[in-house]
């Protein structure tokens, strides 16, 4: 056991289990998903958990925009979570993905965000 610990790469359930919070990165800028549709920013860090709220899942997302500010922003939509969660891979390799959020049309008067590079 002694063993298995040392060679272990360990980390803090508290770090997996937080919630974030709107200061979750105070040098940075909240913004909302409207704010920087069709704008290419560059995604640093991706954090995913559950909605204070329900049980849903969500995302908060860290980015720098072209003049290097720094934002982040949250999101609950179904395409952006699974499109962040093959990002976030990429991300764990130390790569810094450049990306655009889309508006798609839904059927109806739904739609949706999706991410293009």
């Amino acid at each position: 056991m002694a063993d298995e610990k040392q060679n272990a790469d360990i980390v803090n359930a508290e770090d997996l289990l937080t919630t974030p919070t709107t200061n979750y990165e105070p040098d940075s800028k909240r913004v909302s998903i409207n704010d920087i549709l069709n704008k290419t920013i560059y995604i640093y860090d991706v954090h995913f958990m559950t909605s204070k709220f329900d049980d849903s899942e969500r995302a908060i997302v860290r980015a720098f925009t072209d003049d290097e500010e720094k934002i982040h922003f949250y999101t609950g939509s179904t395409v952006l979570l699974q499109q962040l969660r093959t990002i976030k891979k990429a991300l764990e390799q130390g790569k810094v993905v450049r990306a655009v959020i889309r508006r798609r049309k839904g059927r109806g008067k739904f739609g949706y965000y999706t991410l293009k590079g």
